[in-house]
């Protein structure tokens, strides 16, 4: 039987956008649409390429606000092997239409498990973490400069494969992966959880 997996998307452009796609599904906890897809995406469906993005990282935070995370430290460990997997689905996908690869951004990897285990240990499917805030706010907050980003997340696929192949098969996704503004990447994966696996993806240029 066919497996289909929860994803989502979420290009980070403007720090005062509305995210209308969730306005009826924000979270979910393995109930409800079981099994079916969701994406989420910014209103008017603006990528990285649009024409409101961060120049760089003090842009991003005109306030001074990084650091706010809420009294935690980011937990540095190695990239695990199946995280290097999905970069390496990933630039296979780029490569194969002229696209330079994605260099491997370890601080980017550490953040994307942090929200994929937020994912899995707070029971909720969505881009927003009630712990963390977006995506956006993560990096923000664990003080990973940039100057454009993006997020893609999946529940459910086993393999690094299958996480790559169910985000190409989304426009909205596959955008953000052949992004030729993108330089940096990094892979978040962990079990268990209500739908078995969780991932992340940080996709960057730092520059």
């Amino acid at each position: 039987m066919k497996r289909k997996y929860r994803l989502f998307a979420l290009s980070l452009l403007s720090m005062g956008m509305t995210l209308s796609a969730c306005a009826h599904n924000q979270t979910d906890q393995g109930g409800g649409n079981q099994g079916q897809p969701i994406f989420y995406q910014p209103e008017n469906n603006q990528q990285a390429t649009g024409r409101q993005i961060w120049l760089n990282f003090e842009e991003a935070n005109p306030r001074g606000q990084a650091g706010e995370a809420p009294n935690l430290e980011l937990q540095r460990g190695p990239v695990k092997l199946i995280e290097r997997e999905a970069v390496e689905w990933t630039n296979r996908e780029r490569q194969r239409h002229g696209l330079k690869p994605l260099s491997l951004n370890e601080k980017a990897c550490d953040i994307a498990r942090l929200k994929s285990q937020d994912m899995r240990d707070t029971q909720y499917v969505a881009y927003i973490s009630p712990t963390y805030g977006t995506p956006l706010e993560m990096m923000r907050n664990f003080h990973l400069q940039f100057r454009i980003a993006a997020a893609n997340h999946a529940a459910g696929p086993k393999t690094a494969e299958m996480a790559v192949r169910g985000w190409l098969e989304s426009p909205e996704h596959r955008q953000h992966i052949l992004n030729p503004e993108f330089t940096e990447i990094g892979v978040g994966y962990v079990e268990g959880g209500a739908l078995g696996s969780y991932w992340t993806q940080l996709l960057i240029d730092p520059r």
